[in-house]
């Protein structure tokens, strides 16, 4: 009779996922369907546009030769392509750095240069990936649903509205001047309210779930905070900040803050990873034992956390590291030393983001606990469910 009374309380409030589904995928529509929100554009994107392509033929026109950096075979080709309503003809030259290599029915993408008063000119930008990317895709979300059953199908909505949200409203209103702080702020609120809610509905441990992720998040730019001062590093130590300055000087975009928004957005899915999993834990927990006293609850989270904690840290830095790995090579064949190396500016970025995003983690465990431990109540005898 306890466990059926359990499994009751552990469904309640699951009448908001079908509701939260819907209002996800209207959202989702209309962040799609917004116009196109940014006014400047640099000098060569005015004219440029892409088209998709079939390859017709391929004319060799110059004698192979074989790259002895890369066993590559290099040599300038002549390829006809068709497009939607014409055919035109490029120089395609195959070199270590591109190496665009086609053949009859190749799908291609095509860039095509039209400045005014001028004639098109064609060239061969890459090969047409488009498919693929759906395909895989499309096998992730098959995956997702498959292994997930419903709560994957949630999974993926809110996947995909998170993508669309960044995309098509955070960026553009980060580049057009609206300070970058509030906007990734409600972006981060939002991204968690539609993930947790559409995968446990409304109750007291996602409540509980989402005052921890937000709160982790906003130790995450406090964080940063200090590192950005500990390192002497903003948005103008970017990598980009010669295009970023570009745009700033014809839209207003503050740079200030830009470290600031990476930060909590890279942060935001392991900080949600360990805060939805603790809280689940504790409560699970509880529901089994309701003898357990808030302390006891607490020090079982911090048990559980310690675990987690170890392997999400890992995670985290060894991803930074992965990403900077082509950048580390590269500085490793200047001879770069190792004082010159952790005083630049790239290093530096990289090091307060990954740092940022561990200790924000970190720093989640004992919230998580926390907040669990509050949320079931202090005394033994409270009831366990947890839910509204």
């Amino acid at each position: 009779m306890e466990r059926i009374k359990r499994e009751q309380l552990r469904e309640s409030g699951h009448f908001l996922r079908p509701v939260m589904l819907v209002i996800t995928v209207a959202l989702s529509l209309i962040f799609l369907m917004m116009p196109d929100t940014i006014t400047f554009r640099a000098a060569g994107a005015k004219t440029r546009s892409y088209e998709f392509g079939t390859v017709v033929s391929v004319t060799n026109v110059s004698n192979k030769e074989k790259s002895p950096y890369t066993g590559r075979i290099l040599e300038t080709e002549t390829v006809k392509i068709r497009l939607k309503d014409r055919t035109v003809t490029v120089t395609n030259q195959l070199s270590d750095t591109h190496y665009i290599r086609v053949h009859k029915g190749s799908r291609v993408l095509v860039s095509v240069d039209s400045p005014k008063g001028v004639e098109s000119y064609y060239t061969l930008f890459n090969y047409n990936r488009t498919i693929g990317s759906i395909v895989i895709f499309a096998l992730f979300a098959l995956l997702m649903i498959a292994i997930g059953g419903k709560k994957g199908a949630y999974s993926m909505a809110a996947l995909v509205f998170a993508v669309i949200l960044i995309f098509r409203v955070t960026v553009p209103m980060i580049y057009n001047g609206v300070s970058a702080l509030p906007v990734t702020a409600l972006t981060v609120l939002l991204i968690t309210l539609d993930t947790i809610l559409l995968l446990q509905g409304a109750n007291r441990q996602s409540l509980t779930s989402i005052a921890v992720v937000f709160a982790g998040e906003i130790l995450a730019a406090g964080l940063f905070a200090l590192f950005s001062v500990l390192l002497h590093i903003s948005g103008f130590n970017d990598g980009n900040v010669d295009s970023l300055l570009v745009i700033t000087q014809n839209t207003g975009m503050d740079l200030t803050h830009i470290l600031f928004s990476a930060a909590m957005i890279s942060s935001l899915g392991a900080v949600m990873d360990v805060a939805v999993s603790l809280v689940s834990a504790v409560f699970e927990v509880s529901a089994h034992n309701h003898s357990l006293t808030a302390k006891e609850l607490f020090r079982s989270g911090m048990n559980v956390g310690r675990d987690m904690m170890g392997t999400m840290s890992n995670t985290l830095i060894l991803a930074f590291t992965g990403s900077a790995l082509s950048m580390l090579l590269v500085l490793c064949s200047y001879g770069v030393q190792p004082l010159q190396l952790l005083s630049s500016d790239t290093i530096a970025v990289e090091i307060a983001h990954g740092i940022c995003g561990t200790a924000a983690v970190i720093l989640t465990v004992p919230l998580a606990s926390a907040a669990s431990a509050l949320a079931l109540g202090f005394s033994a005898s409270k009831k366990s469910g947890g839910h509204f």
